[in-house]
């Protein structure tokens, strides 16, 4: 049995504080990947669609990373939450409250809350549709044409919240005439606690049907054994198994039209690298005998918890689209997008990780659909001018059940209470959107050329909130039975941009942009602690950019400096209650934020068969103004925790490194006649980083690096290759997450580790036929 002070440190922490709870080749290059152009070895030009239209990186004045598929694939890279060891400016946080729930951010900033009802800062397109949560955008690649990483507010052209920037991930289309099959097999052993074997398996077909159309359909499956282990022998497993169809069709009957259907579901089931492990117990724990009885060490390489209740995620998304391009007599093209897209899961979690009911339930269940509508009208690109406009219409749906519940190492209550402490809680929000947008671009005389565009958005909010607490003894949010919300609210802004572009030579363009961005409103949990579901205002930003990008026979160099502001940051802080010791965890506009910084790719392709490419960003991004902090446990009123809140301006932005550097090569020689020899190394490093916006000395992830590479063997047409690789080669362990135990004390903390924390050696083949 529990003891009365782990019990009544628990209780005092949930009465508290609540429940803190466009079509280009593969060969596309830059700071992670080299093209070639011709034998010599010179770089070829990019291809990007930052701005809605095919231009050459080079003309886009604005940061822009591109991916080629290509690339990660030499580095066996499987899906979105490897690219920030590709882009320096981008930043992955996974928090276990959601699991599934991947939210980026970009030169540090991001969004500090996983609440379905606060949306992204940096936003996720796919194939032109923006998504409306971050989990619609983290399922493995599958059939990719390349990524693009954009840095800065780009609401102007992009659908929804991206205040802070957008990763836009472009699949491969149907191609005419050809006929292709294309399949991939691999396996590698992970150093994690268990078996860890990683295997996966992708298959492509493009089909051609007569001579206007062509079909395209790819499938993937992967299975990951636990990297985590339960030292229960009766407890469930913590691997993960998922898998994916997407099928295409293009059918261009002349040169004026195309009609472009895709659909696509994946599944997945499994916890992963998603799981929660104890990384300290402090001095005097409950939990230190515990984990002692169930042969757990707490410690920053801990692998193993002793969970006697269930810990499992499922989740699908999944949709379709529709895309309608024409062009006009007078050359104008019109576009039309139609999609729908969604989204299920349902978690289980054991919220204490022991082997005893403290907080064993912790389950939520989340239903997402979205449809967004979009027309555009673009002029053809030519040396004097072009423009497009458009409209654009998102409407969605996010309905979500929590239920929490915990008997506090007490035991079960006499009747009619059925646990000591829980809620049982409903969600529902309905969003609409419309937008009109629209942008230009004009040459001045012969080297200088203007850019200006602008969006009017206006979004809707409805919530409808109820939570129920009857049949607990305590309650979390202070107020028994049912409560019912539902509140509304609507918001009006104006994002913009205004660039300036001048070329020095043929080979270097320099550039300036100033843009605003904008991240539209939200809400508070209805049963956040405080009566009402409160509003969160809207979020804006400002961003200044001087740029310079070249290319030169065989180099790339492109670099940039920057100065962003947030104004009404969203952000995730402690409000007191009105009673000594009572208050809430609730998202609010509580904060400005500013990020500076340099961040540069460059890329080098010799004539020999070797390529070299890399990039850095150094990022100095603070909070400015921060006095609703939450304190971390144990920080004292002499460190600044007054009333249950502290003062964090000044501190650097969660999970916010302040330099990182990406650096691979690549060697590509001929073997024999029939054959050719591969070998890549690379090397991702960045500094220091807490996760904890008050600076809380146990949420510290000491800076590191982790070294990849491979070598491989292949037809000297690419009908075959056979690779051997190492990811993370030196098994340099580091987390993605760390938070103070939510059961716990002082000192009491947890942990998450991603899939790269780790050692994998593996071996793949792809063919292509």
């Amino acid at each position: 049995m529990i003891s009365n002070k782990l019990a009544s440190s628990t209780l005092a922490l949930f009465l508290s504080c609540g429940f803190g709870i466009s079509s280009v080749s593969a060969a596309d290059q830059a700071a992670g990947s080299t093209a070639v152009s011709n034998e010599s070895g010179a770089i070829e030009e990019v291809i990007v669609t930052a701005q809605r239209r095919e231009q050459s990186l080079k003309d886009v004045p604005l940061a822009v990373t591109a991916i080629s598929a290509e690339d990660i694939l030499r580095r066996n890279f499987t899906g979105p939450e490897q690219l920030p060891l590709l882009v320096p400016s981008l930043q992955l946080t996974s928090f276990q409250a959601s699991p599934g729930a991947t939210n980026f951010s970009v030169r540090g900033v991001g969004t500090a809350s996983f609440s379905h009802l606060i949306e992204p800062s940096v936003a996720t397109v796919i194939d032109g549709v923006v998504m409306g949560r971050p989990e619609m955008g983290v399922m493995e690649f599958s059939d990719l044409e390349r990524v693009e990483v954009l840095e800065g507010p780009q609401g102007t052209l992009f659908g929804k919240n991206s205040s802070a920037g957008l990763v836009n991930i472009v699949t491969a289309r149907p191609k005419l005439g050809v006929t292709e099959f294309q399949g991939r097999v691999s396996y590698a052993d992970v150093n994690g606690a268990g078996s860890d074997g990683d295997s996966r398996v992708s298959l492509l077909a493009n089909l051609p049907i007569g001579e206007t159309a062509a079909a395209r359909v790819s499938a993937y499956y992967t299975n990951l054994d636990g990297l985590v282990e339960n030292t229960l022998s009766n407890a469930g497993e913590f691997g993960h198994e998922q898998y994916g169809i997407r099928g295409k069709l293009l059918f261009q009957p002349n040169d004026r039209l195309s009609v472009y259907f895709s659909g696509d579901y994946s599944d997945s089931h499994g916890m992963g690298s998603g799981v929660f492990v104890a990384r300290s117990n402090g001095p005097g724990s409950s939990f230190t005998e515990l984990d002692a009885e169930a042969g757990v060490t707490p410690s920053p390489n801990n692998l193993f918890q002793s969970s006697d209740a269930d810990t499992d995620l499922d989740f699908q998304v999944g949709g379709g689209q529709v895309e309608l391009n024409y062009e006009l007599t007078n050359g104008l093209m019109l576009t039309n997008i139609l999609a729908y897209r969604s989204y299920r899961s349902h978690h289980t979690i054991d919220f204490d990780l022991r082997q005893i009911d403290i907080v064993n339930l912790s389950a939520a269940s989340f239903d997402f659909d979205q449809v967004t509508e979009e027309l555009r009208v673009a002029s053809p690109a030519n040396e004097d001018y072009d423009y497009q406009f458009g409209v654009f219409y998102y409407t969605a749906n996010s309905d979500r059940h929590d239920l929490l519940q915990g008997q506090l190492g007490l035991g079960t209550p006499a009747p009619p209470a059925v646990a000591w402490i829980g809620i049982n809680s409903d969600n529902n929000l309905d969003t609409d959107s419309y937008a009109i947008y629209g942008q230009g671009s004009r040459r001045i005389g012969d080297k200088f050329r203007v850019t200006a565009g602008a969006r009017f958005t206006k979004d809707k909010l409805a919530l409808m909130g109820t939570h129920n607490q009857d049949g607990y003894i305590f309650t979390i949010s202070g107020d028994p039975g049912t409560q019912t919300y539902t509140p509304s609210t609507d918001e009006s802004d104006v994002s913009w941009r205004l660039s300036g572009q001048y070329e020095m030579t043929s080979d270097v363009t320099s550039y300036v942009t100033v843009a605003r961005g904008y991240k539209g409103p939200g809400y508070n949990l209805s049963w956040s602690g405080i009566p009402g579901a409160l509003p969160v205002g809207p979020e804006h930003s400002m961003d200044y950019e001087i740029g310079i990008k070249s290319t030169f026979a065989h180099w790339m160099l492109n670099a940039t400096a920057y100065f962003e502001t947030f104004n009404d940051f969203q952000v995730q802080a402690f409000r007191p209650g009105p009673t000594p010791g009572s208050g809430s965890f609730i998202i609010e506009n509580a904060a400005k934020a500013e990020a500076k910084g340099i961040e540069a790719q460059i890329a080098y392709r010799g004539t020999n068969g070797f390529s070299l490419n890399g990039g850095f960003n150094y990022n100095d991004a603070t909070y400015k103004t921060f006095v609703g902090s939450t304190c971390y446990p144990g920080e004292t009123e002499e460190q600044g925790c007054v009333g249950g809140v502290a003062d964090a301006s000044g501190n650097q932005i969660a999970n916010a490194p302040k330099f990182t550097l990406t650096v691979g090569g690549d060697y590509e020689w001929s073997l024999s006649s029939a054959l050719k020899g591969f070998v890549h190394a690379d090397v991702f490093t960045r500094t220091s980083v807490n996760f904890d916006p008050g600076e809380d000395p146990n949420s510290h992830q000491g800076g590191y690096g982790i070294t990849n590479a491979s070598f491989a063997i292949g037809d000297a047409n690419d009908r075959w290759k056979a690779t051997l690789y190492c990811e993370n080669c030196f098994d340099k362990r580091y987390v993605t997450f760390i938070q103070a135990t939510p059961v716990g004390g002082p000192g009491d903390y947890n942990q998450t580790f991603a899939l790269d924390s780790f050692r994998s050696v593996g071996i793949a083949l792809d063919v292509k036929f």
